[in-house]
This record gives C-alpha cells, sequence and structure tokens, in this order.
C-alpha cells in the first residue's frame, strides 16, 4: 500500500572495498558489470511489489568504507563513474544520485581546496554533451565467439545518447557517442551507416601528470584542465575530426565524440 505514495524506489551501489582496492581492479570488466547485475536485480525486486515504479540509483561510488585515497579521487575512477552513467541509462534508471561532492572519504569530486578533481571535469562533460535518449549501439568485430563457460565481457564500451538539447553548439538531431577503452592498446572505431561522413567532434579526456591513472588532473584533448580563476571554467574545446576519418581511442582513455548534423529523427523531438 504505502508503495503508491513513494515516487521512486532508491539503492546505493559501489563496486568494491575501499580498504583493499588498487588501481588494477579499477579497469576489470568483471568489476564494472556487477552493477548491470544489480540493477536488473533491484529492478525485480521494486516490479514484483509495485509494477512500473521508478528506480532510482540512490548512492554511487568507487568504493565503500569511503573510498580510497589516491584512488577514488583520481582518473582511473572515472571508468567506474563513466560505466555507470552509460549502464544505468541503458537499463532505464532515470536518476543517479552522486557520493559526494567533497568532505567525507575520497569518492569526491573537488579536492580539499574545491579544485575540480577527475570525475568533476567527467561529469561537467556529460551535463553539457549527453542528453536523456538513450540511443542504441551496434558494434561489430568486438568480442570473439563465446564459448560454453566462458562469459566475454567487454573492454571497450560504447554507449550513445541524443546530444543535450540544451548546448549552443549542436543541432537537435546530433549523436553522442562516450566510450571507454579499458584495453592496454589503443583501438580503432569507424562509423558506419548515418553516422558515416558526418563531421565529428571530439573531447578526448586523459591523465595529466606522471602518476597515470592515479593523476589527480586530466588533459583535454592533450591541454590540461584548470581552473581560470575561482568562478571560471575553461573553454572545453574539441578537436574536430574531418568526415569519414576512424576514431582513435588511446589505451586507459575515456572519450566523447559529438557527430554532428545527422538530423536523426529520434534527436530532433523531446
Amino acid at each position: 500500500m504505502a508503495g503508491h505514495v513513494v515516487d521512486a524506489v532508491t539503492w546505493q551501489h559501489y563496486y568494491i572495498d575501499g580498504c583493499v582496492a588498487k588501481v588494477t581492479d579499477f579497469t576489470k570488466t568483471r568489476l564494472l558489470d556487477t552493477l548491470s547485475d544489480q540493477i536488473s536485480k533491484v529492478q525485480n525486486v521494486v516490479n514484483s511489489y509495485v509494477p512500473g515504479k521508478k528506480v532510482w540509483l540512490g548512492g554511487v561510488g568507487p568504493a565503500w568504507a569511503g573510498g580510497t585515497n589516491n584512488l577514488s579521487d583520481t582518473y582511473a575512477a572515472g571508468f567506474l563513474w563513466l560505466n555507470t552513467l552509460g549502464m544505468s541509462a541503458n537499463q532505464g534508471i532515470d536518476v543517479v544520485i552522486r557520493h559526494s561532492f567533497f568532505d567525507h572519504g575520497y569518492n569526491h569530486l573537488v579536492d580539499q581546496n574545491f579544485n575540480p578533481l577527475p570525475d568533476y571535469w567527467l561529469s561537467l562533460l556529460y551535463k553539457r554533451l549527453v542528453g536523456p535518449k538513450v540511443l542504441t549501439v551496434h558494434v561489430a568485430g568486438l568480442q570473439r565467439k563465446s564459448r560454453p563457460g566462458r562469459i566475454i565481457r567487454d573492454k571497450l564500451r560504447i554507449y550513445a545518447h541524443c546530444t543535450n538539447y540544451n548546448s549552443h553548439h549542436y543541432d537537435r538531431g546530433s549523436v553522442t557517442l562516450y566510450i571507454i577503452n579499458l584495453h592496454r592498446s589503443r583501438k580503432k572505431i569507424k562509423l558506419v551507416g548515418t553516422l558515416r561522413n558526418k563531421v565529428v567532434q571530439q573531447y578526448l579526456l586523459q591523465p595529466y601528470g606522471k602518476e597515470g591513472l592515479q593523476a589527480k588532473s586530466v588533459q583535454l584533448n592533450g591541454q590540461p584542465l584548470v581552473m581560470l580563476n575561482n568562478e571560471t571554467f575553461p573553454a572545453l574545446m574539441p578537436r574536430t575530426i574531418r568526415p569519414g576519418r576512424t576514431l582513435i581511442m588511446p589505451p586507459l582513455s575515456i572519450g566523447f565524440y559529438v557527430v554532428k548534423n545527422v538530423y536523426a529523427v529520434a534527436c530532433r523531438y523531446r
């Protein structure tokens, strides 16, 4: 009976024990895929009691126990964060709530001086470029053939949405791809169909500094991202890729790609 007065059901998901986490854990596909299983389980429980009730991810972070210093607040955590956003959207989760902006633990978006950490820049790009409407992605030649008793898990994860309707830089009908490359080698992606021979604008996020995946600074298309002052963001400038060119994802990297002027019917109207 109480279910009818509840707007949405929430639960929290943390990927790993923060007391034992290692940087290599943050690139394990088996770990990333635990979220999909949890979403399905929660949705099945909710639908068995209150069919059709909204499910929100009410708290999420790379690691429980407050996260892990020099891991949960670094570039490596972005693999889990972007995986969370993409997988949740694909499985019908409309709202994802992040813990926390600052203060307790290490699952932060800013440091003690309010300087943006890697997940902040990732979140900012996501909000600016990715709209709520999810599109189906078909990737040819991504996986090897599965064998009995063996699960093939994707190290190259590609999600697609309509580009944010509120973006002033892109016409309605544009498509945003966001990609996680967990391979230790670069990967080439060729767009086909209606996405072929269109101008693409790349927003490639990579770690900045000798710390590698444990860097607390990032670069966008090779340029370090830093606040201009306490109130002013830098310009998030894309790199334009000419029509028909292959997209190149460096090893262990994250990228957003806006395919301009596709005029996709699904993306032209709210």
